[in-house]
């Protein structure tokens, strides 16, 4: 199954990337800690009250198309059996972009691909206000 979700920001597109770039670092959102460094690092993230993180694990990232690439297992917390994310930022003009995230799943035997992506879509909801207070604030490290 696949879904795509697109969210216009109202910030330039570097600074959003450089915010989504930094793949260890997901105190803007949620509480999550990180091991290694760049493609292959793990993240950890604890999403509000799943029984167990999930595991996320860089995949790839090209810094000239502002895109990455992440899979994810979510352990006991969701019914899937495989979660794959794209997320790209493209500019709309010099103040703003677009975040999409393409999300690609297998639902685990017995669950229900449609109650999936709403659970998905519910949870890159809080993104984009997330970013935008973020950058907003001033709390860009660069």
């Amino acid at each position: 199954m696949e879904m795509t979700l697109s969210y216009n920001i109202d910030q330039p597109a570097d600074k959003v990337w450089e915010v989504i770039a930094d793949f260890g670092d997901l105190s803007w959102l949620t509480v999550s800690e990180s091991s290694g460094e760049g493609v292959g690092m793990v993240r950890l993230v604890h999403w509000g009250h799943a029984q167990e993180p999930f595991v996320e694990r860089l995949e790839a990232i090209d810094h000239t198309a502002m895109m990455l690439r992440y899979t994810a297992d979510p352990g006991r917390s969701l019914p899937t059996s495989s979660l794959e994310v794209h997320n790209q930022v493209v500019p709309i003009d010099a103040r703003r972009c677009c975040l999409k995230i393409s999300m690609q799943f297998n639902a685990a035997a017995g669950s229900y691909e449609e109650d999936l992506k709403k659970i998905f879509a519910l949870a890159a909801a809080s993104l984009p206000t997330r970013l935008q207070e973020h950058l907003a604030a001033g709390d860009g490290r660069r």
